[in-house]
């Protein structure tokens, strides 16, 4: 076992101590498992990983550092997934977006529902889509690999069931690149200096000692482990995996991107710049499985026909982002069968 992944088992048995359902999140994740498996026309699963990761400050927290993300992209990107006939196992940013919920309106203090998709939504969300939250970024990367582990062993176990499943990892969620290591942070609430002697001047108890106090606030962050090459090569090497690129400086971004793809060893990288991100992305993948690198660019503006760009005005991104994802999942399936 590597040093990361023993760094990972200590952080699940502490979160185990204080999330003490996880016995119950697994048999709720067997029984839909076992739902799909025996289900007569899907045979791919996707984990979709969406919102942001937080940084606690303080073992019982108040102050945390938050990552930049509504979740938008995860949700919309679940519901092009379960209209193409995809299980989706939704791993979300506790209180972020979900899917065709973040559709819901609010006029008049009544929530109105997108009538004319109702049914079919509905019909999908029950059968195909599996929900599971995290909140802190030991929370996540815990989960993803306990998520990992319990869809690999479906593929390694398929030799039992006439159908084989597919599987793949959408990573959209927004994960911190820093963190404060449990053993430096403090017990209780960050107290300033001129609060806990306001305290002790006017109280005979005893100041516990152990309470961190402040003037100036200085942090000392560590760099978050990367745990995609874990994903790729231990957890669930049978997996295709989509992972994300978002960066504020264009000259950084496809350099950045195709770094990742040669480090970290995914399928596909969805390059991103904050600014357009609901406009536009850049798929960066190896051909073939070769050495080449390509990079294709997905823009809403670019179709030329006013026409087109009418019907389109009103559609998001993941409407051709996810389309073209699929199509390549498909293309490596079909690869792996031929061999």
């Amino acid at each position: 076992m590597n040093l990361l992944d023993s760094w990972l088992d200590k952080l699940e048995i502490e979160n185990s101590s204080r999330h003490d359902n996880r016995s119950s999140m697994e048999y709720r994740l067997n029984l839909w498992l076992n739902k799909i498996l025996d289900h007569p026309t899907i045979n791919k699963i996707v984990c979709i990983t969406s919102g942001g990761t937080i940084v606690p400050l303080e073992t019982n927290m108040v102050r945390y550092i938050d990552n930049f993300s509504t979740g938008l992209r995860g949700a919309l990107s679940a519901e092009y997934f379960l209209r193409s006939n995809y299980a989706v196992l939704y791993f979300h940013r506790k209180g972020s977006l979900l899917p065709f919920l973040h559709r819901l309106t609010n006029q008049q203090q009544n929530y109105h529902r997108e009538e004319e998709k109702e049914q079919q939504q509905q019909k999908c969300t029950k059968e195909y889509l599996f929900t599971l939250d995290f909140e802190t970024i030991e929370d996540y990367l815990v989960g993803l690999r306990w998520i990992a582990k319990q869809l690999e062993a479906i593929h390694l176990n398929r030799s039992s069931r006439q159908k084989q499943i597919h599987l793949s990892f959408y990573l959209s969620a927004a994960v911190s690149d820093y963190y404060l290591n449990r053993e430096y942070r403090p017990e209780h609430k960050i107290q300033t200096k001129s609060m806990l002697s306001t305290i002790a001047k006017s109280s005979d108890d005893y100041l516990d000692k152990s309470l961190s106090t402040i003037e100036d606030l200085h942090l000392s962050l560590q760099p978050v482990p990367k745990v995609m090459k874990l994903l790729t090569t231990l957890w669930s090497p049978s997996s295709y995996v989509i992972s994300f690129k978002l960066e504020t400086d264009h000259r950084l971004l496809l350099v950045k991107a195709k770094q990742s793809l040669e480090m970290y060893n995914p399928n596909v990288i969805v390059a991103n710049l904050l600014q357009t991100r609901s406009k536009e992305v850049w798929l960066v993948f190896k051909q073939n499985n070769t050495q080449d690198i390509i990079v294709e660019h997905i823009n809403m503006e670019n179709d030329t026909d006013e026409i087109n760009k009418r019907q389109i005005i009103s559609q998001e991104i993941e409407s051709i982002l996810i389309p073209r994802l699929i199509q390549l999942h498909e293309q490596t399936i079909d690869r792996t069968i031929i061999k």
